[in-house]
């Protein structure tokens, strides 16, 4: 029959106790809501229905709210009924049921997670960022557009200034109407250039003017394999380039270390006191922040004129110690008190902490050169 129940039930009396239960027999209850009446029967006789009045019900049985359930007596308390499930989640409430109108609910939410954003926000084109904690918003980016952040600034779209701010580099040096010619002590043999007056700089960069060192001595150093240099009150440090020449045993290209007041070190063995000589420290541009690494073109041009008549001088650039032998050019000079144009340039890979600078050389002879005019310059390109 429609909306009429059937239980199939153990019936136990009516105040049976937990660890003793009096079983009255196993069959099954049928109950008829439409009339408000019980029927029983046995296994034994399946189709053989008695009514049962509610006097015979035990007590158990009608006093149990929710005879759907099908378990009645000491177990009925362990079974959750419609009654037990609400709509309210609980946090840690792991054994009771919510109901799915709270699932539909919030799925039907037009903003189901609160403070969070939603795919269905965001448009075409935008980037999420925060200008406060917990403070998610869009930033539109237009076409041709690069978003960063400048120092004290907030995430945004950067104005070409903004954008040179954050990755140019470039420094430069330069001398003028200078009168003071450069000692060659040596022919074929490299003379770093210096006295230079400190150009542009890009943030970062630092320029060192460099200066000619009148040397008085050379000494043993770390167990003879290297050599200390004398001279005095040179205000040099660690790591500067200095170029000797006309020695004995100690010509070469070196960043100097262990300075002192008066002294400094080369990574050269010792051999012997070459005595009084002239060395140069070179001028040059460092830059120690790691992000100056990159790809640069160095130019140079000098307005120069030699102490002897068709001397030819070779300008090249270096980092340290290295050649950068794709900078190297030479001019034939003229007479002397006239000037040519001596001119280099090339693309070179810096690593930040090197040492850039430029030396001359003469291939004929010993001659001096006077540079009146210079300019050299880096500027990144990569």
């Amino acid at each position: 029959m429609a909306n009429d129940t059937f239980l199939p039930i153990i019936i136990q009396e009516a105040s049976p106790t937990q660890n003793n239960p009096v079983t009255v027999g196993l069959g099954w209850l049928w109950y008829k809501p439409s009339t408000d009446t019980w029927y029983e029967c046995t296994t034994a006789s399946p189709i053989a229905w008695t009514q049962v009045v509610d006097s015979a019900i035990p007590a158990a049985i009608s006093s149990h709210a929710a005879l759907t359930t099908g378990v009645h007596g000491a177990g009925a308390g362990t079974i959750l009924g419609t009654l037990d499930v609400d709509d309210t989640p609980v946090d840690n409430a792991t054994t009771a049921p919510v109901s799915s109108n709270w699932a539909y609910d919030h799925v039907a939410a037009a903003d189901p997670h609160t403070g969070y954003l939603l795919e269905s926000t965001l448009h075409i084109n935008t980037i999420l960022k925060a200008d406060a904690d917990h403070t998610p918003i869009e930033l539109a980016v237009d076409e041709q557009t690069l978003v960063g952040r400048i120092t004290g600034g907030v995430i945004a779209a950067l104005t070409r200034a903004q954008i040179w701010s954050i990755i140019r580099g470039y420094a430069g040096a330069y001398l003028h109407e200078n009168a003071t010619p450069l000692t060659i002590e040596e022919a074929n043999t490299p003379h770093a250039l210096h006295g230079l007056t400190q150009g542009h700089l890009s943030t970062g960069w630092v320029f060192y003017a460099g200066k000619s060192l009148s040397i008085t001595a050379f000494a043993t150093s770390d167990a003879g394999t290297k050599t200390q240099v004398t001279v005095a009150t040179h205000g040099l440090a660690n790591g500067d380039v200095v170029t000797i020449a006309n020695t004995t045993s100690y010509d070469g290209i070196y960043n100097i270390e262990q300075v002192a007041e008066n002294t400094f070190v080369i990574q050269k063995a010792w051999v012997a006191d070459d005595g009084v000589q002239v060395g140069h420290a070179a001028a040059y541009f460092t830059n120690t922040n790691a992000i100056s690494t990159g790809i640069y073109l160095a130019c140079g041009t000098a307005s120069c004129t030699p102490a002897n008549a068709n001397d030819v001088f070779e300008f090249e650039f270096y980092l340290d110690t290295t050649e950068l032998t794709n900078t190297e050019s030479q001019i034939k000079l003229g007479g002397s008190g006239d000037f040519s144009e001596a001119s280099t340039q090339g693309i070179i890979e810096y690593t930040a902490g090197q040492k850039f600078w430029a030396k001359t050389e003469n291939k004929s002879g010993a001659g001096d050169i006077t540079v009146r005019d210079c300019n050299f310059t880096l500027v990144r390109i990569g």
